[in-house]
């Protein structure tokens, strides 16, 4: 899968078991952002959140469908937590 950068994607496990997924992304470091983007979608209103990726390099986020596939796909926004090693 290719994620271009100003194309709006997202994706969720539909599945019934934990899964896990390797993403490499190119150049390194964008990873901080989303490890900080987890746990801030998960406690900041869409808007404030909003405000934080654009300032944050993460371009212009619409998040008006979120509350939307939520609800229609049975999601949790995802909050960081230690994972086993």
């Amino acid at each position: 899968m290719t994620k271009p950068r100003g194309v709006l994607h997202a994706i969720w496990n539909a599945g019934t078991q934990p899964a896990r997924f390797l993403e490499i992304i190119s150049p390194a470091g964008l990873e901080k952002y989303f490890e900080e983007a987890a746990q801030l979608a998960a406690v900041m209103p869409p808007e404030q959140f909003m405000a934080w990726a654009r300032q944050h390099g993460g371009g212009d986020i619409d998040m008006r469908r979120v509350p939307e596939l939520v609800q229609k796909y049975n999601l949790k926004f995802p909050v960081m937590q230690s994972q086993p090693k």
